[in-house]
């Protein structure tokens, strides 16, 4: 049914383990599983990719747990699929009927024994939990400042080292974690360096046909220093959260204007590839609804959601404080990160974890930002520069310095 190398995967977990997640003989890790089931097929290869991930934790001596919880899509697995998941690799851990007399939740597994040296979770969207007033935690403009409720938010408020990663191909998942760390890093510091020290960035494309004309992506995003993040595939004392597989340079941009040709991927209620290119208007971060163009189902559908995440936010109007309330709302169609793909291993297709880590292409968050005044509802990513080339450069004192020219990176 399935063709890959399993010496090879074996390889890739090992070095996952061992590089990535700096795990040796005596660690603890617990690899979380809870996704939906939109590709049947791709969420077996996961649940497959995880059991060689466990044995060879097992081989270096960890503690190992893996533990499926199933999302309330789950049931959108076929009866037969459905029941090898959810028995079969609970029953292998030997945790089914444990688990489900004593434990409603991973929040209450964790809390009875603990939190290990490493999480590792693997699901669609990287929502941990809710606050008190009902915001999910990587959104909550109270982040830090109120207890948080239920959900995995535990392990946001610890030490813990936790790793993201979302249901691929095994084939994917074993491309796009081969690229060699060194020069990734390599990567992330180039354009870091050229962030920093920046004005602002520049970000421009080659054109795209749209009802007959030429259309091109042309933006300016001002930057600040001290939202530039990283994402180079090990823990550190500053960063105790990494994605599998890494790849990146991010920032919430001070400013954002111009026009973006969205031609790769988009998330709406789930993440669609575009056949057709997108246009969109920004104004000082803002999107301009009212002059979006574009065709096809998934154009009509982000309409559709953009209209409908209004409605959601009058739900925390009498949840939240009003000066909260206010940030949720200004922040609602704003973009609240622009983050620049450093992995040449990474694949282009439809999968969000892999796709915005590409090296070549650049992906936008519309929605909450990554400081606490630029937090919102929502988050919703599109990425660019998979049918266009990208030229990607910072300024300073009219002096630029290239990320990307034509498509391709510039060290």
């Amino acid at each position: 049914m399935y063709h890959y190398s399993l010496p090879l995967l074996r390889k890739v977990c090992d070095r996952i383990l061992t590089q990535n997640l700096n795990l040796g003989e005596g660690s603890e890790l617990f690899i979380l599983l809870s996704f939906t089931a939109e590709d049947e097929k791709v969420a077996l290869e996961t649940f497959l990719i995880y059991e060689i991930m466990t044995e060879e934790a097992k081989k270096l001596g960890i503690d190992v747990s893996l533990m499926f919880f199933p999302s309330r899509q789950s049931s959108s697995f076929s009866p037969e699929s459905f029941n090898i998941l959810r028995g079969f690799w609970a029953l292998k851990q030997g945790v089914n009927e444990f688990m489900k007399e004593k434990f409603s939740s991973v929040i209450d597994f964790l809390k009875h024994y603990g939190l290990p040296d490493v999480i590792y979770i693997v699901k669609d969207n990287k929502s941990l939990g809710r606050d008190k007033y009902g915001l999910h935690h990587g959104y909550s403009v109270m982040e830090g400042r109120e207890k948080i409720r239920d959900g995995l938010s535990l392990i946001l408020s610890s030490k813990v080292n936790v790793a993201f990663s979302s249901p691929l191909p095994i084939n994917v998942f074993i491309k796009s974690n081969t690229v060699d760390l060194a020069k990734l890093v390599e990567y992330n510091e180039s354009v870091y360096n050229k962030l920093i020290n920046c004005e602002k960035m520049g970000i421009e494309s080659s054109p795209l046909v749209m009802e007959g004309k030429g259309v091109f992506t042309s933006l300016t995003a001002e930057v600040e220093g001290k939202n530039i993040f990283t994402d180079n595939g090990y823990f550190t004392e500053e960063n105790r959260r990494i994605n599998i597989p890494p790849g990146e340079v991010f920032f919430t941009p001070t400013n954002l204007n111009g026009t973006l040709i969205v031609d790769g991927l988009i998330e709406i209620s789930k993440y669609f590839f575009l056949e057709h290119p997108l246009l969109l208007k920004i104004s000082e971060r803002e999107l301009v609804v009212d002059d979006m163009k574009g065709k096809g189902e998934i154009f009509e559908n982000f309409k559709k959601y953009l209209s409908e995440i209004e409605e959601k936010l009058e739900k925390f109007r009498l949840r939240v404080p009003g000066p909260q309330f206010r940030t949720l709302r200004s922040n609602l169609f704003k973009f609240g990160e622009v983050g620049v793909g450093t992995n040449p291993s990474a694949l282009i297709g439809a999968w969000p974890v892999q796709i915005e880590k590409r090296l070549g292409t650049l992906h936008f968050g519309l929605g909450s930002g990554w400081t606490e005044e630029t937090r919102t509802i929502h988050r919703k990513k599109m990425v660019i520069g998979v049918k266009s080339k990208l030229t990607v450069f910072t300024e300073k004192n009219s002096k630029k310095e290239f990320i990307l020219r034509g498509g391709k990176f510039l060290n």
